[in-house]
């Protein structure tokens, strides 16, 4: 069972709807439609980059970084990776 440590030293269970909660309140306030199986994919990445860590227990700043990161790899334009290469 994955556990968050928050900013107060306090663990609560891991809940990915909270991310999808939150996301979907991010995309609606920026007008970024995104459809359930985009949603999906997001959800999943972020689930698979977690376990690649090989721990149960996660720093809240972990999951920030994580979905801020997960983000930008899903939604920077191609075209600002090309001129970056």
């Amino acid at each position: 069972m994955k556990t968050i440590i928050k900013r107060d030293n306090t663990n609560e269970i891991f809940d990915i709807n909270k991310i999808d909660k939150v996301l979907r309140i991010a995309f609606k306030n920026t007008n970024i439609n995104i459809d359930e199986n985009d949603m999906f994919k997001l959800l999943d990445y972020i689930n698979k980059e977690l376990d690649k860590k090989n721990t149960d227990n996660y720093k809240i700043e972990e999951i920030q970084d994580l979905v801020e990161n997960t983000l930008m790899i899903f939604f920077v334009p191609s075209a600002v990776l090309t001129s970056c290469a």
